[in-house]
């Protein structure tokens, strides 16, 4: 029989796009949307940026080129030293500058390691990316559990992606030798407990939950805000005496997390400081009309802060800002439009700088964000319609939580904390395609491998 050049073609044709060839691309995609997979993308991605920052140099964790962390590595050196929590910078006292998990890991580092030594730093970075890649799972399960039918686990792997390609995350775990990426993750899992917990009536699971809290106020006490919110919503839709009580149970269990740290700062200044005292002096720094100090590098402000005290020194500094914001508070929403742009694009003028810096990771990093706040702002539209009762929860976190950060100090690293919980927000863009199918939706069983009812319509 002979054999034409067309028809070898239909036979070309069905080879690769039969049985096989169809379940060979439905197995990429499942592997593709594994969080295992994802995290260790996000993990090789991260390894890469840090072995970049810690090659070729004789760095240690007191002189490496980092961006932000000064007071949390002189507390850390003072704790590890045996002279307690003090000394953010040289010559200051015992402090409240800092909540005391980070600087307290840090300084359980340098004394493994040695307080001025190389590996300390290699130590603390990996560490911080390890927390930065972890955070794929909290992101992929919170997303997951929103959607809820049959196109739940691509979409969740849309948002562990999303988070796992952030060109700020693996930066950001080497240049802040800070609380952030620590914080990045367990304000990811606050907000899978707090949509786990939801279905719960054990009183031990909103004990765990309410731990949890207690463990990232006693990092970032700037969560504090959200508190509220994450409670509120879970106790309100129902408002019986039994949900009521275990929310009761969560919020007391923060507190107590809280309650030996500010007990010791009250011991210490003989005031109440219930988590950190430098707001004061946050605030006064980029709203006082003059230059931004700070006693870690100025000796002027070292010295007042000496004599004063902290407490005095910090109480001070906000005096000092609110009688300045009541003298120009034209000046003062000129300066707060300005952090406004800082934490959420890094820069005052971004489509400025975009076109005139030739620094491609900056324009890398600003498309990345300005593409994900697109999608942000697509995904709390699809809640609104699709899923309202997780509305306002979601929207608390890119509504609340710069507030503290638009009236005092902003930069893009504060904004990376709640990062995680924006790509979770992103992904629910994707119900946006036609029909309200993800464009990469896979069998109910390709991540999950159970059924889940369709409840998103």
């Amino acid at each position: 029989m002979k054999v034409t050049s067309q028809s070898w073609s239909r036979v070309r044709i069905a080879h690769f796009s039969g049985p096989n060839s169809h379940r060979g691309m439905t197995f990429r995609k499942q592997i593709v949307a594994l969080p295992i997979f994802i995290f260790f993308m996000a993990l090789i991605l991260r390894f890469s940026t840090a072995a970049i920052f810690l090659y070729g140099g004789v760095q240690t964790i007191d002189n490496a080129n980092v961006t932000e962390g000064y007071e949390a590595v002189g507390i850390a050196h003072s704790l590890a030293s045996g002279k307690g929590f003090s000394a953010p910078w040289p010559g200051a006292g015992p402090t409240a500058w800092l909540t005391p998990v980070m600087p307290g890991l840090l300084a359980l580092d340098m004394y493994i390691f040695g307080l001025h030594s190389r590996t300390t730093l290699i130590v603390f970075v990996i560490f911080n990316e390890i927390c930065s890649a972890l955070t794929v799972f909290p992101v992929f399960s919170a997303a997951r559990r929103i959607v809820g039918n049959q196109g739940a686990g691509s979409i969740a792997a849309v948002g562990a992606w999303l988070w796992a390609l952030n060109p700020t995350a693996g930066v950001a775990a080497c240049r802040f030798i800070w609380y952030t990426t620590l914080s990045g993750l367990l304000g990811a899992l606050l907000l899978w407990a707090t949509l786990t917990v939801r279905d719960s009536e054990k009183r031990r699971a909103w004990i765990g939950y309410g731990l949890l809290w207690g463990a990232q106020l006693m990092t970032h006490p700037s969560f504090l805000v959200l508190m509220p919110i994450a409670l509120l919503w879970l106790a309100w839709p129902l408002r019986d005496s039994q949900r009521v009580r275990l929310a009761a149970v969560a919020c007391l269990t923060a507190v107590f997390c809280c309650v030996p740290w500010t007990i010791r700062n009250f011991v210490v200044f003989h005031h109440f400081v219930p988590l950190r005292s430098n707001f004061g002096f946050e605030f006064w720094r980029y709203n006082h009309g003059g230059i931004p100090s700070h006693p870690n590098h100025d000796p002027a402000e070292r010295d007042e802060f000496s004599s004063l005290g902290e407490y005095a020194y910090t109480h001070q500094k906000q005096n000092e800002a609110l009688v300045w914001i009541s003298r120009h508070p034209r000046a003062f929403l000129h300066e707060t439009a300005r952090r406004i742009m800082h934490f959420w694009f890094d820069l005052a003028h971004p489509l400025r700088s975009f076109l005139h810096d030739g620094a491609w990771f900056f324009k890398l990093k600003l498309l990345y964000i300005c593409a994900l706040l697109l999608l942000v702002f697509a995904g709390l539209v699809t809640l609104w319609r699709k899923r309202r009762e997780y509305f306002w929860l979601l929207a608390s976190f890119p509504a609340l939580f710069p507030l503290v950060y638009y009236i005092a100090l902003a930069r893009d690293f504060h904004r990376y904390p709640i990062d995680p919980i924006l790509a979770v927000i992103a992904a629910l863009a994707v119900l946006q395609f036609p029909s309200g199918k993800s464009a990469f939706a896979f069998s109910p069983t390709t991540v999950t491998g159970t059924r889940r009812p369709n409840t998103l319509q």
